[in-house]
């Protein structure tokens, strides 16, 4: 087995990227919605991701690296740079490529109950590079994003009918 010195200060800049992309996201989806309470939520939603924001912003200058154990060198990198390419609004310019995608409140319900799903995998993997005070951060951040989804799968479901 081998150790890596990983920098979770890299990986908490792609948190911060992928909830500024979020709420360019949901903040587009504000002209497509008709349906209210579609529309508070998205809403709610949105501000959720700035305040996200923020908190990844004040975790970033007290960071440590993290000692990762691994099978072959850059194993974790590697991983990590698979939930980084596959994140549905991984890539630069992904929350508008999604929102050109976006003709119904089932087509946002479900977009974004995939970037919450796809956050909250991010976001189980950040928490095993931060220091034990920032875990706890992260927890806080990672039950938000669950609960994120439920109101969106309730809201789904109303829809539906």
């Amino acid at each position: 087995m081998m150790w890596k010195i990983f920098q979770a200060s890299e990986v908490v800049e792609f948190a911060i990227r992928i909830e500024q992309n979020g709420y360019i996201f949901y903040a587009g989806l504000e002209d497509k919605l008709t349906d209210q309470g579609v529309k508070d939520l998205i809403n709610h939603l949105k501000n959720e991701e700035k305040k996200h924001e923020e908190t990844f912003r004040r975790l970033l200058p007290n960071l440590t690296p993290a000692n990762l154990r691994e099978t072959y060198p850059g194993e974790y990198e590697d991983y990590l740079k698979i939930l980084v390419d596959t994140h549905i609004f991984g890539k630069v310019n992904s929350a508008e490529e999604a929102l050109k995608k976006v003709n119904t409140e089932i087509d946002a319900l479900n977009f974004a109950m995939g970037f919450e799903k796809d956050t909250i995998l991010f976001f189980k993997e950040l928490k095993e590079l931060v220091s034990e005070k920032d875990k706890e951060v992260i927890n806080l951040l990672i039950q938000e994003e669950q609960t994120h989804l439920r109101k969106l799968a309730i809201v789904k479901a109303e829809l539906l009918g």
